[in-house]
């Protein structure tokens, strides 16, 4: 379906389908089994992705990353956000919105 426009039948609006622009990590990272639940912002000319990122290992986190351009996020460097130090209460946090 990459770069296919559908039309929004209630509000007339088209919009345009392409491919993923964000994606799991590799195996061995914080969000190697999903992303989910994305929180976009475009703040100081950048774009601000936080989003739950599922692991194997770890379970939910809140991860953030930030490119120039919207296409940019899946390659930007990725953080994992950090609530506690205790391991237990870390692996809790998840849907950033």
């Amino acid at each position: 379906m990459k770069g296919q426009e559908v039309q929004s039948l209630q509000s007339g609006i088209t919009w345009k389908v392409d491919r993923p622009v964000f994606m799991a990590s590799p195996k061995g990272s914080f969000d190697d089994a999903s992303v989910k639940d994305p929180s976009i912002v475009f703040y100081n000319n950048k774009w601000h992705l936080f989003y739950s990122g599922l692991s194997q290992d770890r379970g939910l986190q809140i991860g953030y990353v930030n490119a120039d351009k919207l296409d940019g996020l899946g390659e930007g460097e990725r953080h994992m956000l950090k609530f506690s130090n205790d391991e237990n209460l870390a692996k809790k946090y998840a849907a950033p919105q």
